[in-house]
């Protein structure tokens, strides 16, 4: 109940055992006997009072209203801010999404290239092939400081969650729904998922 309606209920209340005092004991019971002055002015007193306590009840009711309004606007409010407050630490933990996001073909690239790495070289060759795995590395290292990691896929149960079927092949040597191998890794931040990796996926086993 806000202050200014308290105060205004208090008053009314006032008023009524004021009006109550004036009229003295047994007055509300007892009806007019004669058509006196006296008796008439029992009887507006005695409307004064009833007009009193009506009105003196409908503020109790709004005031209660205005609480419960009160409570509940407060309730909403919390929600709000720990809604915010939920918002901006996930803004926080993914800022780098759209920039890990954009890295990722370079990523691939540097699959490719380390997968067609010649196996023996000549020295010279050899010193370029070692600083582009470095490179690799580091670029990487990087990337996991930000929470970057690849999605577990070859010899793992296919997860349409963080999978997805390039291709379904029957296999005996392989448990239906098993992952066969990777075509292209995907990836989570954290613990967001912002590619799926697509994959080759055993079928029923054949005769």
């Amino acid at each position: 109940m806000s202050d200014h309606s308290r105060k205004k209920v208090e008053d009314l209340k006032k008023m009524l055992e004021g009006k109550k005092k004036d009229l003295g004991p047994g007055t509300m019971d007892q009806g007019p006997k004669t058509e006196d002055p006296e008796s008439s002015s029992e009887e507006t007193v005695s409307g004064d009072l009833t007009e009193l306590q009506t009105k003196l009840e409908s503020m109790e009711e709004e005031a209660k209203k205005n609480h419960e309004k009160l409570l509940r606007t407060l309730a909403d409010f919390e929600n709000y801010k720990k809604r915010v407050a939920r918002e901006t630490q996930d803004h926080a933990k993914y800022s780098h999404e759209s920039l890990v996001k954009e890295l990722l073909p370079v990523i691939d690239d540097f699959d490719r290239i380390l997968e067609h790495l010649p196996a023996e070289s000549s020295a010279g060759i050899q010193s370029l092939i070692e600083g582009v795995q470095l490179t690799h590395r580091h670029f990487m290292t990087v990337l996991k400081k930000l929470g970057l990691h690849p999605v577990e896929t070859t010899g793992k149960k296919f997860d349409p969650h963080f999978h997805e079927a390039l291709s379904q092949i029957a296999s005996n040597d392989h448990e239906e729904g098993e992952i066969i191998s990777c075509e292209r890794k995907g990836y989570l931040l954290l613990d967001r998922l912002i590619r799926p990796a697509l994959v080759v996926v055993a079928g029923p086993k054949g005769h």
